[in-house]
């Protein structure tokens, strides 16, 4: 009887899950953000590095800039290399605790400099750095070099010119008359010139962020709205990074665009977000027919990303 009563209870339990799927289907778009399982796993042994000190050995891994992006890198590299030597440098100590629980060694970017690394990912955003290149060349002085390990930038897909529909890849032209593009594109020559790869992202989403989210609570999507939208979660971007830190082939120099490759317009991003518990009980913002100089130039890109597949990355 006591098994009886124990399948009976698994069976309904599967019932109210169909049941719980069957009611509330999340948009594609967002699936890909939903919290995958097992992150941050209790009990993981926790090392912290102290305000001053620094480890005697160089770091396998040393992230700087672990916001969002940085800090799902953090856990993507240590489920695939437990017990790794990983350092994630940030502004403050927000984050930290949630570093240490993966295991990572959380320090703060003004205490004194660590030993270089083995291999260093920047991906510290540019919004608050009013020297963004140096940023990025102090990154390279913590860099062990080419020979020991790997150094990947976080760029992004945005310094590209076209905004006529056209396919881009590695090669497009860039935005020459942006100071946006000419910060990003010295910062990206500091790293390719010591032998690190570059990464240009597509639009960066989550859930809970990216243009959606300002957009909704804007109530005015700003451009556009058949106007297409190159997009890239920050979970596959994360493993877009960690592709070019571990694959087989050499990335030494070179420039990876990393989309998902699914454009979509702006019109259908929001459509699918209104669809979700977070976002549903918003008013829907005012769409434009026509774009402005500084939001919508065209009507966007498509992307090759053929390239960052030779690494082995394919998007969720």
């Amino acid at each position: 009887q006591t098994m009886a009563a124990a399948w009976h209870f698994r069976g309904l339990l599967v019932l109210c899950v169909l049941a719980s799927a069957a009611s509330f289907t999340v948009p594609s778009l967002f699936e890909r953000c939903l919290p995958s399982p097992g992150r941050a796993a209790a009990g993981a042994q926790i090392t912290r590095l102290s305000a001053s000190s620094s480890p005697s050995d160089p770091a396998d891994l040393l992230i700087i800039g672990a916001g969002t992006l940085g800090s799902l890198l953090a856990e993507q590299y240590m489920a695939k290399f437990p017990g790794a030597n990983v350092i994630a440098e940030t502004k403050s100590n927000k984050r930290h605790d949630a570093l240490a629980a993966l295991g990572v060694s959380p320090r703060i970017r003004d205490h004194a400099p660590p030993a270089p690394a083995k291999s260093v990912v920047f991906c510290a955003a540019p919004g608050g750095n009013d020297d963004y290149v140096g940023e990025t060349k102090r990154a390279v002085s913590l860099w062990g070099g080419p020979k020991g390990g790997r150094m990947v930038m976080t760029s992004s897909a945005g310094i590209l010119s076209e905004t006529d529909g056209g396919v881009v890849d590695e090669s497009s032209p860039i935005d020459d008359g942006s100071p946006r593009t000419a910060k990003l594109k010295g910062c990206e020559d500091a790293v390719l010139g010591a032998g690190g790869a570059v990464v240009r992202l597509a639009g960066l989403y989550a859930l809970d962020r990216g243009a959606h989210s300002f957009w909704i609570k804007s109530g005015k999507c700003t451009g556009l709205k058949d106007g297409l939208i190159g997009l890239v979660s920050y979970e596959d971007a994360a493993g877009s990074v960690l592709s070019c830190l571990t694959c087989e082939r050499s990335v030494e120099g070179e420039v990876f665009l990393v989309a998902d490759d699914s454009e979509q317009t702006r019109k259908d991003i929001i459509d699918s977000a209104m669809k979700t518990k977070m976002w549903g009980g918003y008013k829907y913002p005012e769409l434009a027919d026509s774009g402005d100089p500084i939001h919508a130039k065209g009507i966007g890109k498509r992307y090759n990303t053929a390239k960052i597949k030779t690494t082995g990355w394919v998007p969720k």
